[in-house]
């Protein structure tokens, strides 16, 4: 019996450890958020230490303050199929003002940070006076371009990962019912909760939280606004995209008649924002007689090879943090490579290195390198025999 019950333990600990194996490579579950607190979300526009809309500092990227009309001139959703539950393609627009007015967007204004290891986006959106302050209000983060048609239709499509952030709030400037949506299988999917009203005037560790003033304040672009036309809030990207943050390109904000998904959108301003890294490589060469230079990548650019003559230029857009590199081929002809230097290094984390021919980058949170290859013609002697 004591050599069958040794015989059990055994097979226990190897299933035991088969387990464990077997659970190597995946992933654990994301740890708790960071506090993030370098922007100020609390109902205001005015600094109290921290960067807020009044005095942004030193953001990634910033749309500035988008004006959008309040009156005639305003351009607004066309009633019917404009909603947030379906594609961009199906939404349609019209000029004129916007009705009621509290539905009526006067400005808004997004800003990308990095805080901790993470990219926050924060946002924001103020609207007509009116003496109904509820609304029900959206923000979408899109990776497409988006634009209008002379035929009153939208151009650009959702892409898989487009992220929207839904809210109301009363009167009384109560914010409610914050949602976080991500355009997911060609539809609109809502998170479980992982968002509040702001608390400590900071995101601190919520995935998204919104507030809006409860008293007159004082702003940069539009003077005195009272409670409760201002709305701000912050989306940790990070804590929802910890694989891969998503390029976006296009910032749209939204009203729309009630909280529901399917509610008609009423009115609109967009501008463009970015998410992602980019990198520019440039030709000088002397002379300037049209000769190709190739060039070969590491880390995944696309296209990996490329060529450049005097005044050229290749742009990468779209990249994700991480390590390139870009290696000038020997040049042939009687050129010489005389000069690389990379002059530009934006964003945290952000570096180039030179080495001989090639470039090493690393690329932070929406940082941006420029290098410039410069290359000249080796003198020619010619020997001539006279007779």
């Amino acid at each position: 019996m004591g050599s069958v019950r040794n015989v059990r333990r055994l097979l226990k600990v190897a299933v035991l450890v088969g387990i464990a194996a077997a659970l190597v490579g995946v992933p654990l579950a994301a740890s708790a958020n960071p506090d993030v607190g370098g922007f100020e979300l609390d109902g205001n526009a005015a600094s109290g230490g921290a960067n807020d809309w009044n005095d942004l500092g030193s953001p990634l990227y910033a749309t500035g303050v988008i004006v959008d009309p309040t009156d005639d001139a305003d351009t607004g959703y066309f009633q019917g199929g404009s909603k947030d539950d379906l594609d961009i393609s199906s939404w349609k627009w019209i000029d004129g003002t916007v009705t009621p007015a509290k539905d009526n967007i006067a400005n808004a204004y997004s800003a990308v940070y990095a805080e901790q290891g993470n990219l926050i986006l924060y946002f924001g959106q103020d609207r007509a006076l009116d003496n109904r302050g509820d609304a029900n209000v959206g923000f979408w983060f899109l990776q497409n371009p988006v634009g209008l048609n002379a035929d009153g239709t939208f151009s650009g499509v959702h892409s898989e990962g487009d992220v929207l952030v839904q809210s109301e709030f009363t009167n009384g400037g109560v914010v409610s019912g914050i949602r976080i949506g991500k355009w997911t299988g060609g539809a609109l999917q809502f998170l479980p909760n992982g968002a509040a009203q702001c608390a400590d005037g900071k995101l601190g560790a919520k995935d998204a939280c919104a507030i809006v003033n409860t008293g007159d304040i004082s702003t940069n672009w539009a003077g005195t606004i009272t409670a409760p036309y201002f709305f701000e809030g912050g989306l940790n990207l990070t804590a929802l995209f910890p694989q891969q943050i998503p390029c976006f390109s296009t910032f749209l904000t939204n009203t729309r008649t009630s909280q529901a998904t399917d509610a008609r959108l009423k009115d609109f301003a967009m501008g463009s924002i970015d998410t992602c890294a980019s990198l520019t490589i440039t030709k000088q060469a002397t002379p300037g007689d049209g000769t190709q230079f190739g060039y070969s990548t590491t880390g995944g650019l696309s296209p990996a090879t490329f060529s450049l003559a005097d005044g050229g230029s290749r742009e990468y857009n779209n990249l994700q943090p991480s390590s390139y590199s870009v290696t000038e081929d020997a040049p042939s002809g009687g050129w010489a490579l005389g000069n690389l230097s990379c002059p530009t290094a934006t964003g945290p984390g952000t570096s180039a290195q030179v080495n001989g021919a090639t470039a090493t980058i690393t690329l932070g949170f929406v940082g941006h390198v420029e290098c410039t290859y410069v290359n000249k013609r080796k003198p020619q002697v010619k020997v001539v025999k006279v007779l």
